[in-house]
């Protein structure tokens, strides 16, 4: 999944070079281009998905009336409503709640994530998993959305927990220990929202991490971050603090 995700972190370096902000970038250059993360995340999820077809629903009468007339031998007559499902697998959703994002951002945030998911995916597999993590120097909160309640979601009332340091290192811990638990679904992908001024760790991950990093509208500022994160740019004018 990561050697994929950067494949195609590359391709959308070619056929758009106006967006610089993908990958590890500096503020400065950020500032001159028009960032929407979206892509980004769109595109991500586009690689996660993977269709299922659910239990097989065929007409009953043709069924019975094979039975009736062969004994032993139903006739087996695809129905209408054959229903494909999508599963998106498990991705973590981190929220940075030491007071460097705003609430509106959170909540616009959150609410364009599962916007993007119910566009890709209508209708969601019982297995996808959305995991959201609210974390400063610790993980604060943790909360593990499935199937179609992903694409219900709403966080207008959303009360956040945090306030303290920042630390990176306990969501990427925190992952590990859900792939040690569950290593036939790995979690395809972390997607953080930070301002990216904390301790990050030095080990790569075997999955793709996403900083979505608020414009902070200082020039100069230019957290350091690992090659292995790609970075997106939030451009928001709403305010609120955390």
């Amino acid at each position: 999944m990561q050697e994929s995700f950067c494949r195609l972190i590359e391709e959308l370096k070619e056929h758009d070079p106006g967006d610089r902000h993908i990958g590890f970038i500096s503020e400065t250059e950020a500032s001159k281009t028009q960032t929407d993360y979206r892509n980004i995340i769109k595109q991500l999820l586009e690689e996660t998905v993977k269709e299922e077809e659910t239990e097989e629903i065929f007409d009953r009468a043709f069924y019975c009336y094979g039975l009736d007339l062969y004994e032993d031998v139903p006739l087996i007559e695809p129905g209408e409503d054959e229903n494909i499902t999508r599963d998106i697998g498990r991705i973590v959703i981190a929220i940075d709640t030491s007071g460097s994002c705003y609430f509106d951002l959170v909540h616009d945030f959150l609410g364009t994530i599962v916007g993007l998911i119910n566009e890709i995916a209508p209708d969601l597999s019982e297995d996808s998993e959305l995991i959201i993590l609210e974390c400063d120097s610790k993980i604060r909160h943790e909360e593990s959305l499935k199937g179609n309640a992903i694409n219900t979601k709403t966080f207008e009332n959303r009360e956040l927990h945090g306030g303290g340091g920042t630390d990176f290192v306990p969501v990427f811990e925190r992952i590990n220990e859900l792939n040690r638990k569950n290593p036939l679904r790995p979690v395809k992908a972390l997607i953080y929202l930070s301002d990216a001024e904390g301790e990050f760790p030095e080990e790569a991950p075997d999955h793709p991490a996403i900083f979505v990093i608020p414009e902070s509208g200082d020039e100069a500022y230019e957290p350091e971050i690992p090659d292995y994160v790609t970075v997106c740019r939030y451009r928001s004018d709403r305010g609120g603090s955390l």
